[in-house]
């Protein structure tokens, strides 16, 4: 590196090799990096003069290079100083801060002693200043001269007592709204006729005990066991809730819930049904499956009555509305459960959870199921159940004695069946397309 004279002496142009000598956190310090360099450089010089050697570039480097090397070791020793300052005296576990402030601060310190005397102080009843001394002397102060007096005031027994004659008048007033309420409430239930309504109300509720059968339960029950059969085929699970409450809620709807399980749809995907052996009308009926889809966390429901039902009459017996779900009526009897047919029930389970199936598919992508296809065979089913309904009318119990009848609704059935399977086919393709 060049060097050359100047007004100020002599430039001297230090090598980088002795430059990159000198640590970082001192070249970002333009003051501290030109001390650094002029201390290197007088030290150099001296040793220099000491020794008896001629001034030379080189010998300046090698100097300046030894002094750099002799600087840095002083850092090093006085970084290793402050640290050692640092933990012995302030932060360490053993340091003389961290132990005065245990003789200070700590369980048995000077702080804790001063403050339990100064407690002590405030608290002991055997010091004259305490608080509760001072306290008990002020009460003593205010209470003499009126200790005759309140005593007197607060006598029970005395008539002229203050608190006595006090209790005495709201009695007095208290039995006065008592029995005018009393007179009150006699008036009103005259009035409202309370009692025969009571009686009326209790003889209505005996009724209806001594005819109850319990035949609701029986339809529920035999509902269950044929779904089950259905839903084990089909991998879905079937519960009996039987109308019991659901959630939190007073709300005693979805007799039986099923949850459909299919590998890639929602885990709480249901089906909530709405079971009536008895009277009812349709309005209702769609009314209670909508509250049960909804308290059984469902996304469709199903209303089920018996062909023998009131009410049943206003509708088909595969009676399908939007807005609710779909009705099915079942040839059921108490007397005659084994016979009983429940077609109906089971187009109307499988029909609702392939629509279900092939809806969420659909969100993901629209080209996944076939729905013309899969209506055209839904629509098939209604056509051949229609027909079922009208030779089931027209032939009333004469089914019991033309084996024919029988014969014919054994093969529309079948052909039901045909078309449900097909139509779980048109599902399954679109499975097997996405896998």
């Amino acid at each position: 590196m060049a060097s050359e004279s100047s007004g100020y002496g002599y430039e001297l142009g230090i090598p980088e090799e002795i430059l990159r000598a000198v640590p970082d956190e001192i070249k970002s310090d333009d003051v501290r990096y030109r001390e650094y360099l002029l201390s290197a450089l007088k030290i150099g010089l001296r040793a220099m003069a000491n020794a008896g050697i001629s001034l030379s570039t080189d010998e300046i480097e090698r100097a300046i290079r030894d002094s750099v090397g002799e600087h840095q070791r002083m850092e090093e020793e006085f970084q290793e100083l402050l640290e050692n300052l640092i933990r012995d005296k302030l932060t360490g576990d053993d340091s003389r801060l961290a132990i005065k402030l245990r003789e200070y601060l700590g369980r048995d310190g000077e702080l804790k002693s001063r403050l339990d005397e100064i407690f002590l102080d405030l608290t002991d009843p055997e010091k004259k200043k305490s608080v509760p001394n001072r306290v008990a002397d002020v009460m003593q102060d205010r209470f003499n001269g009126v200790e005759t007096e309140i005593t007197s005031a607060l006598d029970l027994t005395g008539k002229d007592s203050l608190l006595k004659r006090f209790l005495d008048l709201e009695k007095r007033r208290f039995d006065d709204l008592a029995r005018e309420l009393r007179d009150d409430m006699g008036d009103i239930r005259t009035a409202l006729d309370v009692d025969a309504k009571l009686a009326q109300m209790q003889e209505d509720i005996d009724t209806r005990k001594k005819k109850s059968t319990g035949k609701g339960d029986d339809f529920e029950v035999d509902a269950v066991e044929h779904l089950e059969k259905i839903a084990n085929i089909l991998g879905d699970s079937v519960e009996h809730t039987g109308g019991g409450a659901a959630d939190d809620s007073y709300a005693k709807v979805g007799d039986i819930t099923i949850r459909i399980n299919e590998v890639g749809l929602p885990e709480d995907l249901g089906i909530a049904i709405e079971a009536k052996s008895g009277g009812y009308s349709l309005k209702d009926l769609q009314r209670q499956m909508k509250a049960g889809m909804q308290q059984r966390n469902c996304d469709a429901a199903i209303g089920l009555v018996t062909r023998y039902g009131k009410g049943t009459k206003q509708h088909s017996e595969y009676h399908e509305d939007p807005a609710y779900g779909i009705v099915s009526t079942v040839e059921w009897l108490p007397n005659e459960r084994e016979e009983a047919d429940w077609i109906t029930l089971e187009v109307a389970y499988r029909v609702t959870r392939n629509r279900l199936i092939a809806a969420h598919r659909l969100e993901r992508d629209a080209k996944a199921v076939d729905i013309v296809e899969l209506e055209n065979q839904i629509n098939g089913i209604k056509t051949q159940l229609s027909s079922m309904q009208a030779m089931k009318n027209n032939s009333s119990r004469a089914r019991e004695l033309i084996s024919g009848v029988r014969e014919s609704l054994d093969t529309l059935e079948g052909g039901i069946r045909s078309h449900l399977t097909r139509m779980e086919e048109t599902l399954q393709k679109a499975d097997d397309a996405e896998s």
